[in-house]
């Protein structure tokens, strides 16, 4: 029994190894980067914590944030479709939540605009995983999309931490507890849904724009006497250019010194 055990040790050892995993899309940040978005259902950005009647309700996301089509409400349509990549991995895994009608609200796997594979959710806010076996698809190119053409209510699509992974059963890192974004030592605050904050501390709103007349704030510290100096910049796609459609600017705003 031992020498069995030897050889199989030994020869496990000589295997080559597998390629590692890897991640296509955790949906974090201020926006979808070069991800493209027809109709308004999934909004400028990913949710945090959920939209409007959604908030705080969603649950199974990964981080702090996921893509969602809820961002106009029920009757939001609208589709968010990835850049082309290549299918080098044996499996595509994700979670996934909201409606379970194919076609209406799902996320698809295109190939030369045939969709070669579809999942949906389960007609709840919960996101599960789910794998595709695209082993067949190996060395083609394709691409991800998100689809919301539903009007009725709960009639939407939730999707988080796009996998290409080499086992069917990945891991899911940073899952959500209860509802909200879990990471050791922080706690959700309900002053603002969905955010975290060092346990022990508060969070209270300083300014609004109801209160201060804060519009669009782009910056702030705080001087000698403790006041808050805040900048604006009054933009959201009317106005000043919304650099969302200039990233390659922000390599000039880090390089600021001055």
């Amino acid at each position: 029994m031992t020498i069995l055990r030897c050889a199989l040790v030994a020869s496990t050892l000589t295997l080559p190894l597998q390629a590692a995993d890897r991640v296509f899309k955790t949906f974090e940040g201020d926006g979808f980067e070069t991800w493209q978005e027809t109709g308004k259902a999934f909004g400028k950005a990913p949710a945090t914590g959920g939209h409007g009647t959604q908030a705080g309700k969603v649950r199974g996301y990964a981080g702090e944030s996921f893509a969602s089509s809820f961002a106009e409400g029920a009757g939001g349509m609208g589709s968010l479709t990835s850049p082309p990549f290549a299918i080098e991995h044996p499996h595509i895994s994700f979670l996934i939540g909201g409606g379970s009608k194919k076609g209406l609200t799902s996320i698809q796997l295109l190939i030369d605009d045939q969709i070669m594979r579809e999942a949906t959710g389960q007609g709840d806010s919960i996101l599960r995983p789910h794998t595709w076996n695209v082993s067949d698809l190996q060395g083609r190119q394709g691409r991800l999309r998100l689809v919301d053409a539903a009007t009725r209510k709960g009639d939407y699509i939730l999707v988080d931490h796009i996998l290409f992974a080499e086992e069917c059963d990945p891991d899911f890192p940073d899952a959500t507890q209860n509802g909200n974004p879990f990471n050791p030592g922080l706690v959700s605050t309900d002053t603002l849904p969905g955010v975290t904050i060092p346990r022990g501390s508060r969070l209270e709103i300083f300014a609004s724009h109801r209160e201060h007349d804060v519009y669009s704030p782009t910056a702030l510290c705080i001087d000698e006497s403790g006041r808050v100096l805040v900048t604006e910049t009054h933009r959201l796609r009317q106005g000043i250019p919304d650099n969302r459609n200039h990233r390659y600017w922000h390599t000039d705003d880090i390089a600021a010194l001055t």
